[in-house]
């Protein structure tokens, strides 16, 4: 991971990618991880994501130290991001279950956009049964971008 004149670049696997903003990189960086959330056991997920988390937050404790001077709404923008992901580490450390690792994932990424699920979607069928799950979630976690 390294900082070059408002570029971020960060070599996975071989590749290079760069980024603009530190959000853009979290972002990336868990969802190259999402894909394996699913096959991994609950706390070696729970590692991989406080990991990639916890990287993150350092490199932008790291850079924030430059931004302090040359920008405030830049400064302001990165501590918000700094409060987001510890925020997320301390709800994210009591994870139990695999279900809500990944809800809690994806919640995160969503948030990262300002977005969130939308309410009151459901699963019923014919009988109009009320199945237990949220369908925009459940769709939202299969797709994956990478």
């Amino acid at each position: 991971m390294s900082s070059e004149g408002g570029k971020m670049k960060i070599i996975l696997n071989g590749q290079s990618f760069e980024f603009f903003q530190e959000v853009d990189m979290l972002r990336a960086l868990i969802l190259f991880n999402s894909n394996q959330l699913s096959y991994q056991p609950v706390e070696g997920a729970k590692e991989n994501v406080l990991g990639i988390t916890d990287m993150m937050y350092q490199f932008i404790k790291s850079n924030s130290d430059e931004v302090k001077v040359a920008n405030k709404v830049k400064r302001r923008e990165l501590q918000s991001l700094m409060r987001r992901i510890s925020i997320f580490q301390r709800f994210f450390r009591k994870v139990e279950d695999r279900e809500t690792l990944i809800s809690r994932v994806f919640d995160f990424l969503l948030a990262l956009d300002g977005l969130s699920t939308l309410p009151g979607f459901g699963f019923s069928n014919r009988f109009k049964d009320r199945l237990k799950g949220n369908a925009e979630k459940i769709s939202l976690r299969k797709v994956h971008s990478f």
